[in-house]
C-alpha cells in the first residue's frame, strides 16, 4: 500500500507541473479595480471590472465584470508567462449571472498585437478558434460545449512550446461538480503558437450591444508541464 501511495503521489505531482502564475484575487481589496487586468481599448463607461467577494471558484474572492447598461465594445488585458520547452497549461474559471444565455464576450490569447487563439462565450456556448500556421486560411478549433447561468465552469488549454513545433494543442470545457471538475464535452484540437512566442497576453473582450449580465473570473493558472496531462477525473 505504501509503494502504491508513493507512486500515486509522484504521478499527481508530475501532472501538476511548475506553477508560473496563479491569480486567485485573494490579495485584492473587494470593490477596487487593482486586479492586474488593464483596460486598454474601447469605451468602458459604467462597466465595472473589480475585485468581488460575492462569488468565487475557490477561496473567497474573484474578478467581477458587471455589465449593466453599457453597450460599447472594449477590452482589458493581462500579461502571461512564456516558456521555452515543454507544454503550457492555462486554465481559468468563469461564472455568468443574469441573462447568461444572452451574454456575449470573448477571451483572446495574443502574441503582442497578433491574435493566436480566440475563446468565444456566446449565448450559452463556448467555442475556440485558431489559425493553423502551415495553412493560414484553414482554422482549427470548434465548439467546447454549453454553459448555464449561475454555475462555475473552467476552460483548460494545453499549448506546445517552441521546442515542439509539430505538436498541436488541445482545449476543453469543464464544469465544477461536488468532487472537482468534470469535462463537459470532448477535447478540441487547436493549433496555437502562443507558447512559442515571447510576451504573450490574455485579453478580455466585450462585444457590442450585449448588456445585463455579470461575469466572474477566478483561478487564472499557468503551469509549465513536461506533457499535456489532465487533472480532470471524470466526464459527464
Amino acid at each position: 500500500m505504501r509503494v502504491v501511495t508513493l507512486i500515486l503521489l509522484v504521478l499527481v505531482c508530475g501532472a501538476r507541473g511548475q506553477v508560473l502564475m496563479h491569480q486567485d484575487f485573494e490579495a485584492g481589496v473587494p470593490g477596487t479595480s487593482r486586479s492586474g487586468w488593464q483596460h486598454t481599448w474601447g469605451q468602458k463607461d459604467d462597466d465595472l471590472l473589480i475585485i468581488s467577494n460575492v462569488q468565487a471558484a475557490s477561496g473567497e474572492q474573484a474578478l467581477l465584470l458587471n455589465r449593466a447598461h453599457n453597450t460599447a465594445q472594449w477590452g482589458a488585458q493581462k500579461s502571461l508567462p512564456a516558456i521555452d520547452k515543454g507544454w503550457l497549461f492555462l486554465s481559468v474559471a468563469f461564472r455568468v449571472e443574469g441573462k447568461g444565455d444572452r451574454a456575449h464576450f470573448g477571451v483572446e490569447l495574443r502574441n503582442g498585437n497578433k491574435r493566436a487563439l480566440a475563446l468565444s462565450f456566446r449565448f450559452g456556448r463556448v467555442s475556440v478558434a485558431t489559425k493553423l500556421p502551415a495553412i493560414p486560411t484553414e482554422r482549427a478549433g470548434g465548439g467546447l460545449g454549453l454553459f448555464a447561468e449561475d454555475r462555475w465552469y473552467r476552460v483548460c488549454l494545453w499549448l506546445p512550446s517552441r521546442a515542439l513545433p509539430k505538436a498541436d494543442g488541445r482545449a476543453r470545457l469543464e464544469r465544477r461538480t461536488g468532487d472537482g471538475w468534470a469535462a463537459v464535452g470532448q477535447d478540441v484540437r487547436v493549433a496555437c503558437d502562443l507558447a512559442r512566442k515571447a510576451s504573450p497576453l490574455a485579453m478580455l473582450c466585450l462585444s457590442p450591444g450585449r448588456t445585463g449580465f455579470r461575469l466572474y473570473l477566478d483561478d487564472l493558472l499557468c503551469e509549465k508541464k513536461s506533457s499535456p496531462t489532465s487533472r480532470t477525473t471524470k466526464t459527464e
